[in-house]
């Protein structure tokens, strides 16, 4: 009963109360050496760290929890331990010990059957499928959980799985078909009072619509989603929310503004649980400061090394490292190092392209290195299907000061064409805009 409890507190907004429920119940389980019970909570208990990207620490309550299924000899709750696991291992880029933990599941379960792990099962590879950049492996996984999910007649599950999948598609060619799904599971969100979904849903939601320009018709969206996550504690959509705010306040010529809301980012991410983000949250203050506060880039730089250092697998971040340095030393004048660090980032085979476009266009208006900017866009295409707003908006500005009218007409069209075809997708789903109050 103390489990379900926690359980239900957990899926509303009494949060402080949820935890520390399992915390005394876990306690307790240990206590009384009943290890099922203990694995039972340990197993929320990371769903929890998960949805606040806890990540360090969802990572060790999955590994106690797989220590406590083991124990009682409970196959379906060590299968499930084991694709939270996997599930964080591959968020983490850590995509080699994902699969074999997947692996270790899929064998248990069917071994069982555990027909309600199935669901979970394809949720595993479709995160799996999306670092191994198969976003057409990682729709299908996305769609056979949401089948599954189906099948067993669970309405909050099927609308965790239509989440997944609208995540799936966001990352895909066409982005814009995840946002009937968004809006479905929003609106669920709302009037069910599920708030760790529904700021799930605003969070998706919003970041797409302000990658193709839209952000004022969305603004009720971005302050529920944002109270919502302060209510939570979820200092990571917190952070992407203010994120949006301060690429508004940028675009609208207020960099002073952007770096402060900025800072407030980077404030809220800890770096000892999700150091990933953190340095990409640092990358972005580097970004804006060039333009508004040059001289806080050494220290910027500084952070971002020391976190890269703490890192035992730095790989994926390093992209991050080589912009961040390329922007100080755009700060201070060296084009040679700017153009070295800008290289090294460049050449690494999981760069994004859309970032380095904007660093590009970043050095060359703030830095004046055209030169940089030209090699980088030598086969840029505005009407792309990875180009952002922002992109679209930069490489505006850099053409109109080189007098390139035709190149800052160009963009113009695109940014508009971005626009207008996410505003009438925008109007075809309808989700409550206002808070409603249990």
């Amino acid at each position: 009963a103390r489990l379900l409890l926690a359980k239900a507190q957990a899926n509303t907004d009494e949060l402080r109360e949820a935890d520390a429920g399992y915390a005394t119940l876990l306690a307790d389980a240990r206590r009384l050496n009943k290890p099922a019970l203990a694995a039972r909570v340990l197993t929320d208990q990371v769903v929890q760290a998960t949805n606040r990207h806890e990540n360090t620490k969802a990572l060790e309550l999955a590994t106690q929890a797989m220590a406590s299924a083991r124990q009682a000899d409970d196959r379906e709750i060590l299968a499930g331990a084991l694709l939270s696991a996997a599930n964080i291992n591959a968020r983490q880029h850590h995509v080699d010990i994902a699969l074999k933990q997947y692996e270790q599941a899929s064998a248990l379960i069917k071994k069982g059957p555990m027909r309600e792990l199935q669901p979970r099962l394809y949720n595993t590879m479709a995160y799996i499928a999306k670092e191994k950049k198969d976003p057409a492996a990682a729709i299908a996984a996305a769609r056979a959980e949401l089948t599954a999910d189906q099948a067993l007649g669970k309405e909050r599950s099927s609308m965790i799985a239509s989440f997944n999948l609208a995540y799936a598609l966001s990352r895909s060619d066409r982005p814009l078909d995840s946002l009937p799904l968004l809006a479905e599971v929003w609106n669920w969100g709302s009037q069910h009072h599920d708030d760790a979904l529904q700021v799930a849903a605003g969070n998706l939601m919003t970041a797409l619509l302000y990658d193709m320009g839209v952000y004022k018709e969305i603004l009720p969206v971005i302050d529920i989603t944002e109270q919502l996550a302060s209510a939570q504690g979820n200092r990571y959509i917190q952070s992407q929310v203010l994120g949006l705010r301060a690429g508004d306040a940028y675009t609208n010529g207020e960099a002073k503004a952007s770096l402060a809301i900025c800072r407030k980012v980077s404030a809220l991410i800890d770096p000892e649980q999700d150091p990933s983000t953190a340095i990409s949250k640092l990358a972005v203050e580097a970004f804006v400061a060039l333009s508004a506060e040059p001289s806080s880039l050494a220290g910027i730089r500084a952070r971002v090394d020391h976190l890269v250092k703490q890192m035992p697998d730095p790989g994926n971040v390093l992209v991050t490292q080589h912009l961040v340095h390329a922007l100080a030393a755009t700060a201070v004048g060296n084009r040679a190092d700017a153009r070295s660090a800008f290289e090294a980032a460049a050449a690494l085979p999981h760069a994004s392209r859309d970032f380095l476009h904007q660093v590009a266009l970043q050095i060359a208006l703030i830095g004046h290195d055209d030169d940089l900017a030209q090699s980088a866009l030598r086969n840029f295409d505005p009407a792309g299907p990875d180009v952002t707003a922002d992109t679209l908006r930069l490489y505006g500005a850099w053409a109109a000061r080189r007098g390139d009218k035709a190149g800052q007409q160009r963009a113009e069209v695109c940014l508009a064409d971005l626009r207008e075809s996410a505003l009438d997708e925008l109007g075809k789903n309808s989700f409550n805009r206002e808070r409603v109050t249990p």
